[in-house]
């Protein structure tokens, strides 16, 4: 008789009785059980399952059992399914985002991995091999983790059943597949009777509103009914009914979808034509939103479905999730909080507000000022005739035709700014940054990055850690700072404070100095080209390095190197003085 052991059995028993518990009292208190829900849990609960089976082997298992079976107690495998099986269910259990979590500390698993090794040595005695298919499994992890990390820059959900699916330009929902479709339209005129606020709620539906000729509100429902049997549909389509109460200023309508069967399958489609001063306030869900030609305030919240507005005059806030929002022709305020959906906004005549994440903003002709928020995603802005600013973590910004200041923060994406009238301030890292066309003083303060500009017209101010300077065409003081990158300025018109270590710095002038140029390095070369014309009174100076240069005091020989340099061309003005340590400084002609 074999003595092997297996925990299947219990496991299975475990589930058969929870499974018999659920339909027991399904069927004792008729109460409905939301499969769809639970089926969420089945995915990960299986990853899980698989992955922590793997672990317990793993450091239960001797050394021969490990030999024999590897594939059933793989040490990277537990490792990683559990962490899988963890990530979707907290996806689905709370708001975090699975995939970006994943792609950011994915190298986790291969921390926990080594850790696991070395147990496995000092348990073992070094007896367990490293196997081929851990070698193919890491180079796996690996490039799952930086896909991962780039998919998650887009907007990717789990599944949700209740959400329409879009195929080409038609919505389907889940209940089209489980049922033929049957459609009834009814029409109400719903007097305002001194109301001036309209508030619509919905769900699993379409809301269209624009204005009418009338004074009371024209309410057109479309109830499309998902079943078999066409007497059902019909029967579901009368117990649909549509409720308004007037409140204080109020005017209400919905729905009793609430009050319904919760197995019905059905939408309900508004179209909606109101007075062109009543104010607007909608709740939707798992549909579409589409406002136009309102001269009063509008409020929209939504989720699930796209938002457009249009031709409003009066103040806009909209509120969305996972789906585009489109604004246009706006003379108002305008406020977009919108969660991995993509925002366009043009043509408005206010301050503008608006956010989302792992997608797009883009934003043209706004006449006042203007801000932007994005994690992992893309802003691009152009003619803002007020302020500009951006928080962007993770996002790309492109930025041009600012009528005021900008002020921008962001990692890891490119930066471009062009045609700024006032000052520009950013704060970066990681990132690439290009600037032209700034008529305002510049500040930026970077790590890790690259910073160009050219069309400097007010000064420059860069403190930067591990990053290049590359700026040309500079007019006003410059304060540049960074450490372990080449720095180069090239025709720069105004005094001069430079540091960098670890690190070239190349200066090259054009036209004759027009202020004081301060240069100190440590443990790197400093290049200065200038004018051959060109009047200055210079000190350098390289402690254990040499000082090279085209212009030689008297007392010096065309071949001499010297560790310091001091000497007067010219009316002896502006003063330059040049310092570095254990490296070279070279002092150029320029004809």
């Amino acid at each position: 008789m074999s003595d092997r052991r297996s925990i299947l059995p219990l496991i299975l028993g475990l589930l058969l009785m929870a499974l018999g518990c659920l339909f027991l009292l399904g069927n004792l208190y008729s109460f409905r059980i939301q499969w769809f829900e639970l089926l969420k849990f089945v995915i990960p609960g299986l990853l899980l399952w698989m992955g922590l089976a793997k672990l317990v082997r793993h450091f239960t298992w001797d050394e021969a059992q490990l030999l024999n079976r590897p594939k059933k107690a793989g040490l990277l495998g537990g490792i990683f399914w559990t962490s899988v099986g963890f990530l979707i269910l907290f996806e689905i259990t709370t708001d975090i985002d699975a995939l970006g979590i994943f792609g950011h500390y994915w190298p986790l698993i291969l921390i926990l991995f080594g850790v696991g090794k070395i147990i496995d040595f000092y348990r073992l005695k070094g007896r367990l091999p490293f196997r081929p298919a851990e070698v193919v499994g890491i180079v796996f992890i690996m490039f799952l983790g930086f896909a991962s990390g780039k998919a998650a820059s887009v907007p990717l959900r789990l599944v949700d059943f209740d959400v329409p699916w879009v195929i080409g330009e038609r919505k389907i929902s889940l209940g089209e597949f489980t049922g033929k479709k049957y459609r009834w339209e009814i029409e109400e005129r719903i007097p305002l009777n001194g109301a001036q606020l309209f508030e619509m709620t919905n769900l699993y539906g379409d809301i269209r509103v624009d204005t009418g000729s009338s004074d009371d509100v024209e309410v057109h429902l479309s109830k499309v009914i998902f079943h078999r049997s066409e007497d059902k549909a019909r029967q579901i389509a009368d117990e649909v009914i549509l409720s308004s109460e007037i409140e204080g200023k109020t005017l209400r309508v919905r729905t009793n979808r609430e009050e319904l069967d919760r197995n019905y399958r059905f939408n309900t489609h508004f179209t909606v034509r109101i007075p062109e001063n009543l104010q607007l306030r909608l709740h939707n869900g798992y549909g579409d939103i589409r406002v136009s030609r309102v001269k009063a305030p509008c409020d929209l919240e939504n989720s699930h479905g796209e938002v457009e507005v249009e031709f409003i005059v009066g103040d806009v806030k909209i509120t969305n999730k996972y789906r585009p929002v489109k604004a246009a022709h706006i003379e108002g305020n305008l406020s977009i909080e919108n969660r991995r959906g993509r925002v366009q906004v043009e043509d408005v005549a206010g301050e503008v507000e608006v956010a989302t994440d792992y997608d797009s903003i883009s934003a043209r002709r706004i006449e006042g000022n203007f801000s932007a928020r994005n994690h992992f995603g893309r802003v691009r802005v152009e003619a803002v005739s007020g302020k500009a600013t951006i928080e962007g973590s993770g996002s790309q910004v492109t930025i041009s035709d600012i009528g005021k200041a900008v002020r921008i923060e962001n990692s890891h994406k490119a930066v471009k700014v062009a045609e700024v009238s006032e000052e520009v301030e950013l704060d970066t890292s990681y990132s690439r940054v290009d600037l032209s066309e700034i008529r305002g003083a510049v500040i930026v303060r970077a790590a890790h990055s690259e910073i160009n500009g050219e069309g400097l017209y007010a000064g420059v101010s860069v403190q930067a850690r591990a990053s290049a300077i590359d700026l040309s065409d500079i007019t006003g003081s410059l304060h540049l700072a960074t450490s372990l990158r080449r720095l180069v300025v090239s025709d720069f018109r105004g005094d001069a404070e430079i540091q960098n270590e670890y690190g070239d710095i190349i200066l090259s002038l054009e036209d004759p100095l027009v202020g004081p140029l301060s240069a100190s390095n440590r443990n790197g070369e400093i290049t200065l080209s200038i004018p051959s014309e060109a009047s200055f009174k210079l000190s350098a100076q390289a402690s254990g390095g040499k000082v090279v240069s085209d212009f030689k005091p008297p007392s010096a020989s065309s071949e001499q190197d010297m560790e310091v340099l001091e000497f007067v061309a010219g009316r002896g003005q502006p003063e330059i003085r040049l310092q570095t340590t254990y490296s070279r400084i070279q002092i150029k002609k320029r004809d």
